[in-house]
């Protein structure tokens, strides 16, 4: 019993987690990611694939607006991301790819 106790608590630590595209405006979505062993840029990796995975289903262009990344409270490699982001037509006038603001704490 102890050692699956170790190995769920082992799993639940070696995980990552994330919100999925929650959509919070028009045509306007956020994903926030956590992930234990690729830092703040791992996160932000993982959610920017989602994004983009989210907007082809919809069979339009991802246009990220804004990325906040951060490492965690645990450190050793743990690494926090939030993205908001548009899933527009290419031929939207609000359509600018490279647009984008970035933070970073």
């Amino acid at each position: 019993m102890r050692a699956l106790l170790a190995s769920l608590l082992f799993i639940a630590l070696i995980g990552c987690t994330d919100s999925g595209p929650v959509k919070i405006g028009q045509d306007t979505y956020a994903i926030s990611t956590k992930v234990m062993a690729s830092g703040a840029a791992g996160a932000k990796n993982q959610a920017l694939q989602e994004a983009n995975a989210h907007c082809a289903s919809l069979h339009k262009e991802m246009m990220l607006v804004n990325e906040t990344m951060n490492e965690c409270a645990f450190h050793g490699g743990c690494g926090e991301a939030e993205v908001h982001f548009m899933c527009l037509d290419a031929t939207d006038p609000r359509y600018k790819p490279n647009d984008v603001s970035s933070t970073r704490q």
